[in-house]
């Protein structure tokens, strides 16, 4: 099972996401429960982000999340959301899963070009988005309010993000 993260914040604050496993020397300087992080919730098939001034002004991060996705729990850390995918079939040497939809205004993506190397690509549609993705900030629909998408490793599994073929 692969993960992929999902976080928010407002622009301006101090954002990032701590370590979803305990056990390291001394505290955690960065926590998802700083007040400028926007707390992420399921409804439905959609992933929405709380908006900061009213509960009427909720955005849509992500919708139409897709059956292979499942919220885990017990990693994902307060006011974010981590999701397992797994295959259908059993082990796989290559899986490629549809996530959602994302809802956003414009990106920043950080790639992978070269085996140790990345390199940023803005954009304002997913087609746009490089293969090999590695790290997604997106400006949501609300101005001044910011999503990081995250792909994950777990265990021999590699995650990294791609527009759909």
């Amino acid at each position: 099972m692969s993960g992929l993260g999902l976080a928010s914040a407002p622009s301006g604050g101090a954002t990032g996401a701590g370590s979803a496993a305990g056990g390291g020397s001394g505290p955690n300087p960065i926590s998802t429960q700083h007040p400028s992080i926007l707390p992420l919730r399921l409804e439905g098939g959609d992933v929405v982000v709380a908006a900061a001034a009213a509960p009427a002004a909720d955005s849509v991060l992500l919708s139409g999340l897709a059956a292979s996705l499942a919220p885990n729990p017990r990693d994902s850390p307060p006011n974010a959301l981590v999701f397992g995918v797994a295959s259908q079939g059993g082990p796989v040497s290559q899986l490629d899963a549809v996530v959602g939809s994302l809802k956003f205004r414009r990106f920043l993506a950080c790639a992978r070009n070269k085996l140790w190397w990345m390199t940023p690509e803005w954009g304002s549609t997913l087609a746009r988005l490089p293969p090999e993705t590695q790290f997604l900030l997106l400006e949501l629909e609300e101005p001044g309010t910011y999503g990081l998408v995250l792909p994950l490793i777990d265990g021999d599994f590699r995650a990294t993000l791609r527009p759909n073929k």
